[in-house]
């Protein structure tokens, strides 16, 4: 139960910070207020639609998009890739199929899907195939992440050592709180693997948590901070802002993220 685990570590750091009465950041070394851009999560079923996505979020300030295919088709994919691309205004781009290729296929429509823009290729086949992983990293150009199939450092380290991935993107969640996801996250860059920050549908309690790690780490590429798309409402009154493509925390004490009790207490019953 990661999820789960995760809460209780949020909970535990949150009280760790506020006992030296420092923002999270701090806590983890960070002496700059959070200030950083977002990645938008991109789900279409055609071009058009995609296009008209991108455009749009384009306009609110975002400059990453990932991009959810595995259609039933990767020749609809590689159309929907392009429409992305053609609007994105040259931002970064990343294509997350969610295991839906074969080994083979990635192989066969790598360089296409590198030749039109994208940056990386996140998840392309099953989470578990560590072998597959190592095929596609040996013929394949575009950067390979991997996410699915990281749960633990042991997964993690084994994927290093196989050299079976160049990418490892992060969710603090899944990996049971921030005391993992920083341990995972120091080993994958000690070993010389990018780092891509992710997450689940989380409200923006966690995504403060998050982003307060995420920018001890300086990581360069937009967070794919996307729960709050996703989301009618949270649990959280201030201490954190979405604008423009950016989250941005006041600097509260703790987990920097002030609860509304009211809501809190009506999402119970």
């Amino acid at each position: 139960q990661p999820i789960a685990k995760s809460a209780i570590d949020l909970g535990i750091h949150d009280i760790l910070a506020k006992n030296k009465q420092q923002p999270l950041y701090e806590y983890f070394g960070s002496e700059n207020r959070v200030s950083m851009p977002l990645c938008y999560t991109v789900f279409a079923p055609d071009p058009a639609d995609a296009g008209r996505i991108v455009a749009s979020a384009v306009k609110e300030g975002y400059k990453c998009f990932k991009v959810k295919v595995g259609h039933e088709s990767i020749l609809d994919d590689l159309r929907i890739l392009e429409s992305v691309v053609s609007n994105a205004s040259g931002g970064i781009i990343w294509a997350d199929p969610n295991q839906a290729y074969t080994v083979d296929l990635t192989i066969k429509y790598a360089s296409e899907i590198a030749d039109l823009g994208i940056d990386y290729l996140e998840q392309p086949i099953s989470a578990g195939d560590i072998t597959g992983h190592q095929r596609i990293k040996e013929n394949c150009d575009i950067p390979i992440a991997i996410d699915e199939s990281i749960f633990s450092i042991e997964t993690l380290n084994e994927f290093i050592l196989r050299e079976a991935a160049d990418v490892f993107v992060v969710k603090v969640c899944k990996m049971t709180g921030l005391f993992r996801a920083r341990e995972a996250i120091s080993l994958a860059i000690d070993s010389g693997m990018e780092v891509l920050a992710s997450s689940l549908t989380e409200s923006r309690l966690a995504m403060a948590a998050g982003a307060s790690l995420f920018s001890s780490f300086g990581l360069k590429v937009p967070l794919d901070l996307n729960g709050w798309q996703f989301l009618a409402d949270d649990i959280v009154s201030s201490g954190v802002n979405v604008n423009r493509g950016v989250i941005e925390l006041d600097g509260l004490y703790g987990l920097g993220a002030e609860i509304d009790e009211d809501k809190l207490s009506s999402f119970r019953q």
